[in-house]
């Protein structure tokens, strides 16, 4: 639940008056109202009061690391070496894996329709929010700070020492 909280609070989540800024998360500086801490973001007192009632949305999971809040779902993955992804309803109800089989998932954005990951040693890819069509945009050696725009998805490769920039929809640069 804490983990659900500070994600959404300053970040890119949808919920009205929460965040929704470019930039993203409280460490960064994102957008909220009440209260402040020492990077300009919310406190996590403020984002509690903000956001209402906490809810345990899944627990005895083992080791949710990443996570992404769209219109509809939070979308969690796992980093154990043998991870999935899972599909939460924002309103409640079980979880869906949409993808399983993965190792390490360092990175999870969700945006326009499409779910993007990143894997420790399988690249960067997109799937349906359903888990269909998956597509590989690039491969990579430990995807970091994945972001997505319109046409392009960004990365930090870890373990090749470089910023990379792949179309959305894959191919060549």
């Amino acid at each position: 639940a804490l983990l659900v909280t500070l994600s959404a609070c300053g970040a890119r989540t949808g919920l009205p008056g929460v965040g929704d800024s470019e930039a993203g998360g409280a460490a960064q500086g994102g957008a909220g109202s009440g209260g402040g801490s020492a990077g300009g973001g919310p406190t996590l007192d403020a984002c509690i009061d903000e956001l209402g009632t906490v809810t345990t949305i899944d627990s005895g999971l083992d080791t949710p690391y990443a996570m992404a809040i769209d219109a509809h779902y939070v979308y969690v993955g796992t980093l154990t070496g043998t991870d999935s992804i899972r599909r939460y309803p924002k309103e409640g109800g079980p979880a869906v894996v949409i993808r399983d089989g993965l190792a390490y998932i360092d990175e999870i954005v969700a945006d326009g329709g499409r779910v993007f990951f990143g894997e420790e040693n399988g690249g960067v890819r997109s799937i349906d929010p359903d888990g269909a069509n998956e597509l590989l945009l690039a491969s990579a050696a430990g995807p970091a700070g994945l972001d997505v725009s319109d046409s392009t998805v960004v990365f930090a490769e870890y373990f090749g020492g470089a910023i990379v920039s792949v179309p959305r929809g894959g191919g060549p640069s």
